[in-house]
């Protein structure tokens, strides 16, 4: 009996109790386009609802009772104040449905435009194209919108520009919706635009003459923060400091103001590890040690080792910088062990690297004291090298660590004569190229391009890290790592004279820092350019992990299908 009495107290508990009824709002809107039409999407309540399965029926109703003062308070901004609005709210199976068809009306027109510049930016180009861009238009729908942004951008330029006395006379924006006319007053007066006066540099780590390479303001010229900007952008990039703050101080007696640049040093020490995988170079690690200040002249050394099965490298470099930003002189010297195919390279190497800019262009000037031996099928010999060189690099990329858009271009040419103690005379040329072409914001094209050429006597005697090898996860894929190379009579891959490279990559986000990627690459090592060139087709995948790129390819060659398909992995983490 009590179990019946508990039971029917439950059931009429139910009843009594108002029960949510779940909802999803279907919300269509007919009669606008563009701007308008999205502003009235952002304004209307119901749109925030609209992916909320779990409404009730009074919430519902309220956000569509105010729908109509959304509406017309979205769409004043863009000059219509008197529309027509015919709305209908229903129930349907998956919910509700909200439909509202608006007629906006005769638009509000701008029939006085009174823009007016006094004192010395009267005449300031940049404040006459501001006012002729700002999109305001006589006998045109009046913009709010268009309006706030000029009143704003007046005033940030005119601080920007060195105005810094200036003021806003008048700034008004009257609307007669009964007549649809407007009227938009705004008067700058600029008054004297400063110069730069007084630069002090504070900081107690560097010679001012290593400081002022990074300063691009001079004191007399004209303010501009733009200026400003580059000084600062510069003196980061020398990588000296850990905070630039640059303050300026306007004096309304002289009309200039000065400048502070407050520098701190950066730690001067920097120790980074490293290591990962990829089926080129197996499983490797790295490490490095940065002395980033090591005199008030600013020159820097650093210490580099790394270790694979295929390569081990420990290379020590000392820079010392130029009188321009980012010119120097590098003293870079180390040991080498490298394997390239049937090749093994043993060397020493010392070499001064003078790197200067032309135009777009980074310039590197070297020449390399290189002792090496060579291990080349079986036949060991060595030599003490000479080797100038010149090679350059230009690049362009929307986002220098995830691009999708941008090239690069590095071509290169070194070589040596037995004039200079060398065992034959040598020529080479090498030029590398990447490029990102979208297509669409998710779909993208990734070309690179490689080509090398070596005009030599004595082939037999050029040492190993002279010669071209192609094959591996950034080469010809579907081949193992510098397995494509002309062979000696036994069989041995011994290097080619030229080389040939080319991909062709067809990108496509699947998800934020996920790619999917089909590809077809080309090449070869040859000893002459009528040679054969291998091919091979596959699809990968890219991730952009936090601990860096982890991709994955699998790669078919079709011009030796019997080799079967070919996994290619690559892990590069940093640590």
């Amino acid at each position: 009996m009590r179990f019946h009495r508990f039971f029917a107290a439950i059931v009429v508990c139910a009843f009594l109790r108002p029960l949510p009824t779940l909802a999803a709002i279907q919300v269509e809107i007919s009669g606008l386009s563009d701007d308008p039409k999205r502003n009235v999407e952002a304004f209307l309540e119901l749109e925030r609802y609209a992916d909320d399965e779990a409404l009730t029926e009074a919430t519902v109703r309220r956000a569509y009772k105010r729908a109509e003062k959304n509406i017309r308070d979205a769409l004043r901004p863009f000059g219509y104040y008197d529309p027509t609005i015919k709305a209908q709210l229903s129930r349907t199976e998956q919910g509700w449905a909200a439909k509202f068809e608006i007629d906006p009306g005769r638009p509000v027109l701008l029939t006085v435009l009174d823009v007016r510049i006094s004192g010395e930016a009267q005449t300031d180009p940049v404040f006459i194209e501001l006012v002729n861009q700002s999109g305001l238009t006589k006998s045109q729908p009046i913009r709010h919108d268009y309006y706030d942004k000029l009143k704003q951008r007046l005033v940030e330029l005119a601080a920007e520009r060195g105005f810094f006395e200036a003021e806003l006379t008048r700034h008004e924006l009257s609307v007669d919706p009964s007549l649809y006319v407007a009227e938009v007053h705004l008067h700058l007066n600029s008054g004297p635009r400063y110069r730069v006066g007084t630069i002090t540099v504070l900081q107690d780590f560097l010679r001012n003459d290593v400081v002022t390479r990074g300063i691009t303001i001079e004191e007399g010229d004209y303010f501009d923060a733009t200026r400003i900007r580059e000084t600062e952008y510069a003196l980061y990039d020398m990588g000296y400091f850990m905070t630039v703050e640059i303050i300026p101080t306007p004096d309304p007696r002289t009309h200039e103001a000065s400048v502070e640049i407050r520098l701190t040093p950066t730690r001067r020490h920097r120790w980074t590890v490293g290591g990962g995988y990829s089926t080129d170079t197996q499983i490797y690690a790295r490490a490095g040690w940065d002395k980033r200040i090591a005199n008030p002249r600013g020159h820097r050394m650093g210490l580099n080792i790394r270790l694979s099965e295929i390569k081990q490298d420990l290379l020590y470099r000392y820079t010392i910088p130029h009188k321009k930003p980012n010119e120097r002189l590098t003293i870079l010297t180390g040991f080498i062990r490298e394997k390239r195919g049937d090749t093994r390279s043993n060397r020493f190497e010392i070499a001064p690297i003078d790197t200067a800019y032309w135009g777009q262009w980074q310039r590197d000037l070297f020449g390399i004291v290189q002792a090496e031996v060579s291990d080349i099928a079986e036949r060991t010999f060595d030599d003490v090298w000479l080797i100038p060189g010149l090679r350059a690099l230009r690049a362009t990329w929307d986002n220098p660590t995830s691009p999708t858009r941008g090239y690069k271009l590095a071509p290169a040419a070194r070589g040596s004569l037995t004039e200079l103690g060398s065992k034959t005379d040598y020529l080479q040329l090498h030029l590398r190229s990447a490029a990102y072409v979208p297509m669409t914001p998710s779909w993208r094209f990734y070309l690179r391009g490689e080509i090398g050429a070596t005009a030599v006597d004595d082939f037999s005697v050029l040492p190993a890290s002279q010669r071209f090898f192609a094959g591996g996860d950034r080469s010809v894929r579907g081949y193992g790592f510098n397995e494509l190379s002309p062979v000696d009579e036994d069989g041995n891959k011994i290097g080619g004279r030229n080389l040939v490279f080319g991909s062709v990559e067809l990108e496509f986000d699947v998800r934020p820092k996920w790619t999917i990627d089909t590809f077809f690459d080309f090449g070869n090592a040859v000893d002459s350019f009528s040679g054969p060139l291998e091919y091979s087709a596959g699809i990968g995948m890219r991730w952009r992990s936090p601990l860096g790129l982890i991709g994955a390819d699998i790669a078919q060659s079709l011009s030796e299908p019997e080799l079967g398909p070919r996994l290619h992995l690559s892990i590069r983490p940093e640590l």
